[in-house]
């Protein structure tokens, strides 16, 4: 998968998260952002939610209510895709969950999903979930989540 314009990553050990430096256009203020994959259930099925946001100097996970206001969120989300090709290369056969941590956000990951379809659907099935109902995912829905798995 090729996005350009990403950040460059760093994987944090062994774990399922990363870290990276974003930067508003001017090059200044870094903010320090974190990826994770924590493993967890709904209704029996596991899958591994994707988790991004400002590194909280106090906690393993990121902070995903934080605002860094650097101008670059296309590029922090080209990013956070950029990672799928090495989480999918560890665990083949799982699912990615991903929703917003609130109606804003969850609202713009479904936008960006949109937007990058083309790229990630080269490699990746891209599905919606709303009322526990999974279908292909569309653009007009306004899905609960997004489930996304390794082509085969």
């Amino acid at each position: 998968m090729s996005l350009k314009d990403c950040y460059p990553v760093f994987r944090i050990g062994n774990e399922l998260a990363f870290t990276f430096v974003s930067r508003d256009p001017e090059g200044t203020n870094p903010v320090m952002k974190m990826i994770t994959y924590v493993l967890t259930e709904n209704k029996g099925e596991p899958y591994y939610n994707l988790g991004f946001g400002d590194c909280h100097p106090e906690s393993d996970f990121p902070d995903d209510e934080a605002i860094s206001n650097n101008g670059d969120m296309r590029k922090v989300l080209r990013t956070v895709i950029s990672t799928l090709v090495i989480f999918f290369d560890e665990y083949p056969q799982e699912t990615i969950c991903i929703t917003g941590s609130d109606s804003l956000r969850h609202n713009y990951y479904q936008k960006i999903v949109w937007d990058y379809r083309h790229i990630i659907s080269q490699h990746y099935i891209i599905r919606g979930s709303i009322n526990d109902h999974t279908e292909p995912f569309q653009k007009e829905k306004q899905y609960d989540f997004i489930l996304i798995t390794l082509k085969k």
